[in-house]
């Protein structure tokens, strides 16, 4: 009886549409409206232009910078503990974009 029945309905899920198993030429793309065409962007884009700075206002811009400086002093305090107590295991580890990652101690 399922055999008969299986012939009557096609139980498979997905798309009955045939599917060809050769390469075929693509179809022809008819033109685009008028109205798409005369679409023109509203803003313009420009570059943006950082401010060029010279060497000693950059390390002036650094050193005022509260976190930057919080992150070289903990850094310090780090490495003195590690110096002075053998079994604080900690270790920096740089990371791609050229921070540090301070791994917390065991």
């Amino acid at each position: 009886s399922e055999s008969s029945e299986s012939g009557k309905t096609d139980k498979r899920v997905g798309s009955k549409k045939p599917v060809s198993l050769t390469p075929q030429a693509p179809k022809q793309r008819q033109p685009e409206s008028n109205a798409r065409r005369e679409l023109h962007p509203q803003a313009t884009l420009r570059p943006a232009h950082e401010p060029e700075l010279s060497p000693q206002q950059e390390l002036a811009q650094i050193e005022a910078d509260e976190r930057q400086v919080a992150l070289y002093e903990r850094h310090d305090k780090l490495e003195v503990i590690k110096g002075t107590v053998p079994s604080f295991n900690v270790h920096s580890n740089p990371i791609s974009d050229a921070a540090t990652l301070v791994r917390p101690a065991n």
